[in-house]
């Protein structure tokens, strides 16, 4: 799956590819695309680079694991399957000495520089058709175990095909060739396919071996064409073709022999279609070895026969045609516009057609040829020991055996003899055992020196000025961090304890400053602006941009793939890497940091860290301590949907844009304390299920709280709230404390259960404040508060005391500013319910609104709770707490749902309950 998406990257289009030929240059062509566009030049030739050094160093990180020990090996990857086809390669291609077993895609590719493929092994299928090199391709020296495919491939340098096997078919056919093409001293063990193809320039076939068929027919040879000291085992065939150079078999100077066919002559006319082979030089040497095969048969012109020269008029058409094709050729290469690219290379396409269908008709001639059949094929008969390789060692075997017969008597011999071989073979299996251990051992500690070495190498990388050099660093650090956790031969901890050390190499790559950052928002416009630290200094501007882009996209790469392995196959299970502990604290983030769905089993350290763009830590599972306290986030943040095992600290820390922590769960501690929210903040749906703290916070913009659960206490005082702020829907089982709080906006404390005593004291109240709908069990503070709007209790139970004035933890009564407060809504006929005598309704009168009371103490239209009331109130709150205990506690993921679905069943309960019970006539 990892190689597929490497794959898939390097297959993936990249729109600026299209304008290589000129962003490859210094400065703007004067009759380019970007004529008079000088400042988006330098702004896509630096992306184009960057985009280049991130698909070099996947294709550089693949290939070191491609290549064995040995020469000839297989390496640590090379058992993938890869498909790269349809890619368009706009940086070198080096993919030397590399092995592979599986198939390999190359097919339908652009090379827009050069390709290096030598020294190769293929031990399955490999596909490299449909292709276009516009730079040197280098295939020489490869061994091809299955089928290679080359066909309908467009090489407009040199390309260099020698000195390869090919065990398995071949095919180059329809291809054109516009430099040298060289397929010399190359072993071809099965049929090979050249057909209808054109040769620009010269090429050279000398020194190779063709043990099956090989089809060089229909073809256009422009150069000079080499056939010279090679064998043809079978069939080969050259009709229909034309050389407009010399052709030569025979031997020179430069070349040890004259070529060989062993079966038959080689055939320059085709019979069945009655074509024939056309020359244009004079000066042609068909010399083959007559004494061990068959002759080329010539004609007095010294062409073989049915065969004849060029005329004139056909050598000026292929001049002229030559000329156009050449013209065209440069024209494309030079071509800085996509659509003209494509128009001419139609054109190419036209042209080649064009000279192949006449190619074809001036080759059609009537037949009468001797030189297209050849020596019968003899099937040459084995002898018996030949064709049974075991017959020899039969009559061994039956004399042994007979031996045995004639002595078997001599029982007590015989057991000795048996005895003594059984005796020898222990001493050799113990001796074997002992030099196996050894060589493990030695292997081991190898392997041990080899990944160190390694290690060391790629540590010196990170700090090199080249980012391509930097990336290759990474990549080889996660490799090894992969390679040290796969080693069996370790135990689990001690592998763990070797990918640690790579770990904190990344983490500190990650936390090292870069200065460029302090520069961060400038280097991200399009261009300086007007009063910038880059005014009137613009190339250094487009300089320093590409440079802080190349450095996120580094270290963007080492979040992703440390990502990648914090994740399980299946829903919130760990990854490869969960197992390690990660330090990133005092860093800056100056790319977007996507960490989503990663499951942590030890510490995560983000402590003191700058966030310039956005990050998302959702639907993630810290099994230990997550520290994110004292951060600045500038974009925004997306912690939702997470469990947190430990302790969990966001304490200190600034969120200038919006930012989510809803849908949670903290079963161990949680500090959200001394922060600041500059926009919206949603906290809604959570549990928690230790100590929560959110005191001495300031939110500047909305902020929601909403059906969230706290099983122990929680702390919200000495903060201040600027918007509009909701806890409504909550659950409150363990006590806690709102006082010495500011609420600038609206706030709703709504439909909410408490069942430890609650504290609203020493606060002010400016917009409207709701306390309705609630279940308040325990002990409730609201004195020494100044409420300025609307503020609301009807339809709430207060089971123990209410305190609005004084009390002996508070020093004097509220205030109610605007109207009294509301404990009996008139319009829906809900009261308030109160199981204490003990209350404190006192209100300072003299600035404010006084709470009217009834005969019974108690605001007007409200009453005590019934004795049966009392006592569902009791029972139900008792199974609730008992539930929420046991959830407190830990459980299977499925056991701690169950429990949070009847608790949420029973919740919904008695909330119908309460509003059943509030509902009431007037009663005043």
């Amino acid at each position: 799956m990892i190689i597929n998406k490497l794959c898939a990257y390097i297959c993936s289009p990249f729109t600026l590819a299209s304008e290589y030929d000129e962003l490859t240059q210094d400065s703007p062509a004067a009759e380019g695309l970007y004529k008079n566009r000088e400042q988006e030049f330098y702004i896509h030739k630096a992306e184009l680079q960057a985009e280049a050094d991130v698909r070099l160093s996947i294709i550089k990180e693949i290939h070191a694991r491609l290549q064995g020990p040995d020469e000839n090996t297989p390496g640590a990857w090379s058992g993938f399957e890869y498909d790269f086809s349809g890619s368009i390669f706009f940086y070198p291609v080096d993919l030397t000495r590399s092995y592979y077993t599986k198939p390999v895609h190359f097919s339908e590719s652009v090379y827009w520089s050069s390709a290096n493929f030598s020294g190769s092994t293929y031990r399955a299928w490999v596909g490299f058709s449909d292709s276009t090199y516009r730079g040197r391709a280098d295939f020489s020296g490869s061994t091809y175990r299955g089928g290679a495919d080359f066909h309908e491939s467009i090489y407009q340098a040199e390309v260099d095909l020698s000195k390869s096997v090919y065990q398995d078919w071949v095919d180059f056919h329809e291809s054109t060739y516009w430099g040298d093409a060289n397929f010399s001293e190359s072993a071809y063990r099965s049929w090979a396919d050249f057909y209808d193809s054109t040769y620009q320039d010269e090429a050279s076939f000398t020194g190779s071996t063709y043990q099956e068929g090989v089809d060089l027919s229909c073809s256009i040879y422009w150069g000079r064409v080499n056939f010279r000291g090679s064998i043809y085992e079978d069939e080969a065939t050259f009709s229909g073709s034309i050389f407009q150079d010399t052709i030569d078999f025979g031997k020179d100077t430069g070349s040890g022999g004259s070529s060989r066919f062993t079966r038959c002559a080689p055939a320059f006319y085709d019979e069945a279609n009655q074509q024939n082979t056309l020359f244009g030089a004079p000066n042609n040497d068909f010399s083959a070895e007559n004494s061990e095969g068959c002759p080329i048969l010539l004609t007095p012109d010294e062409l073989p026969l049915d065969c004849r020269f060029l005329s004139t008029a056909q050598k000026d058409y292929l001049g002229n045609t030559l000329h156009r094709l050449e013209e065209t050729n440069d024209e494309f290469l030079a071509a800085k516009n996509h659509e003209v690219e494509k128009e001419l290379s139609e054109k190419l396409r036209s042209l080649t057609q064009e000279l192949h269908d006449w190619r074809e008709k001036v080759t059609a001639l009537p037949p009468n040829s001797p030189n297209n059949t050849g020596t019968p094929q003899q099937t040459k008969l084995k002898r018996a020991e030949e064709e049974v390789p075991w017959f020899s060692a039969g009559g061994e075997a039956l004399s042994l055996l007979d031996d045995y017969r004639k002595n078997g008597n001599d029982h007590a011999k015989i057991y000795v003899v048996i005895k003594d071989i059984l005796e020898s073979h222990e001493n050799q299996i113990k001796i074997l055992a002992e030099q196996t251990q050894q060589c493990l051992e030695s292997v081991f500690r190898q392997r041990m020196a080899e990944r160190r070495g390694r290690y060391t190498k790629a540590v010196e990388q990170l700090g090199n000025a080249s980012a391509p050099v930097r990336i290759g660093g990474v990549y080889t650090l996660v490799g090894l961090a992969d390679e040290w956790l796969l080693d069996e031969s370790l135990a689990y901890l001690e592998r763990v304890r070797e990918g640690q050390v790579i770990i904190n190499n990344l983490c500190t790559y990650i936390r090292s400053p870069f200065a460029l950052v302090s520069h961060y928002d400038e280097l991200t416009q399009d261009s300086p602006t007007a009063e910038g630290l880059y005014k009137n200094r613009e190339q250094e501007f487009y300089i320093d941009k590409a440079t802080i882009k190349s450095e996120a996209d580094i270290r963007l790469n080492i979040i992703k793939e440390i990502r990648h392995r914090l994740q399980g196959p299946d829903e919130n299970t760990p990854g490869a890497w969960s197992d390690f502990e990660y330090d990133f604290s005092g860093s800056t983030f100056f790319y977007p940091v996507d960490l989503t769905n990663s499951y942590y089993t030890k510490p995560v350290n983000f402590s003191g860290s700058t966030y310039q763009d956005w990050v998302d830590f959702s639907n993630s599972i810290y099994q230990s301590r997550a520290d994110f306290n004292d951060s600045t986030y500038r974009n925004w943040a997306d912690f939702r949907g997470s469990i947190y095992q430990g302790r969990a600290d966001f304490n200190s820390s600034t969120y200038q844009n919006v930012v989510y922590f809803s849908d949670s769960t903290y079963r161990g501690e949680v500090c959200f304390n001394k922060s600041t929210y500059q926009d919206f903040v949603y906290f809604d749906r959570s549990i928690y299920q230790n100590w929560a703290d959110f005191y001495d916070s300031t939110y500047q913009d909305e902020a929601s709280f909403t059906d969230s659960t706290y099983l122990d206490m929680v702390s919200f005082f000495d903060s201040t709230y600027q918007e509009v702020v909701s806890f409504s829907d909550s659950a409150y089982w363990n006590g806690g404390g709102f006082s010495n709080s500011i609420y600038q906006g609206e706030v709703d404390f709504s439909n909410s259960i408490y069942v430890g005593g609650i504290g609203f004291s020493n606060s002010a109240y400016r917009g409207k404040a709701n306390f309705s709908g609630s279940i308040y069990q325990g002990q409730v503070g609201l004195s020494n508060s100044t409420y300025e709007d609307e503020t609301a209790f009807s339809g709430s139970i207060f089971r123990n005391e209410i305190y609005c004035g004084q009390s002996t933890n508070s020093g004097s009564s509220s205030r109610f500013t605007q109207c009294a407060p509301e404990f009996y809504d008139e319009t829906n006929h809900q009261n308030t319910l109160f199981g204490s005598h003990d209350n404190n309704f006192t209100a300072e009168n003299g600035r404010g609104y006084p709470i009217y009371r009834n005969l019974k103490g108690l605001p007007l239209g409200c009453a005590f709770l019934a004795p049966d009331q009392r006592e569902y109130l009791k029972s139900i709150l008792r199974r609730m707490e008992e539930i929420s205990n046991k959830i407190h506690t830990p459980h299977t993921p499925d056991k701690t749902k169950e429990l949070s679905e009847k608790l949420r069943s029973l919740t919904q309960e008695i909330h119908e309950w309460r509003e059943k019970v509030t509902t009431a006539q007037r009663t005043r």
